[in-house]
């Protein structure tokens, strides 16, 4: 039964939007920003709660000890499993401190040691990915959808409407008198 509502739905609402090039080329110039991609870097981690640690584990790396296994002894983050990793972090993701650290540093170069309110890190840039503007054919579909979920949600409720006005309800009145109300 759903499927037949689904389908019903498709076919006297969805099918009948129509989205205009033109619709689409503005939506892309106003909304530009949303289809900005933001630089990358893929990082990982050593985080402890003290200076002092923070300062020994510094001097291992500094003699050559591999990150992720340092990371995997000594850190006390969440990732610490992962030999550090924290994945690919994008700018206005994480505080500015952390930021300013990552994203300065170079593919393979590993910070000093970084204070903020969650400890004491040290962290080694692993890749990076410089932002990019999409462009508007590559955003054409995506900004269709949004268009047609807009118009759909309109003309859905203009379709509901008239069903609601053209809907004729009958009351059998003999089925009615059959009817035991409980207290």
């Amino acid at each position: 039964m759903k499927k037949l509502v689904e389908k019903l739905i498709d076919q006297e609402v969805f099918q009948k939007i129509a989205i205009g090039s033109n619709e689409v080329e503005n939506y892309y110039k106003k909304n530009k920003k949303e289809f900005s991609v933001p630089d990358e870097v893929h990082c990982r981690q050593i985080i402890v709660d003290k200076k002092e640690k923070a300062s020994t584990i510094y001097s291992l790396l500094q003699n050559g000890s591999n990150f992720q296994e340092v990371a995997q002894q000594h850190s006390e983050g969440l990732e610490k499993n992962k030999g550090g990793d924290l994945g690919w972090i994008a700018r206005g993701q994480y505080p500015k401190v952390i930021e300013e650290a990552c994203f300065t540093l170079a593919v393979g170069q590993t910070s000093g040691i970084i204070s903020s309110e969650y400890g004491y890190h040290i962290f080694k840039v692993v890749e990076k990915k410089p932002g990019f503007q999409q462009s508007f054919a590559s955003a054409k579909s995506i900004i269709e959808d949004i268009l047609r979920h807009e118009k759909g949600s309109e003309e859905m409720e203009a379709w509901l409407d008239t069903l609601n006005q053209e809907a004729k309800i009958s009351i059998d009145d003999r089925a009615l008198k059959d009817v035991v109300l409980v207290p």
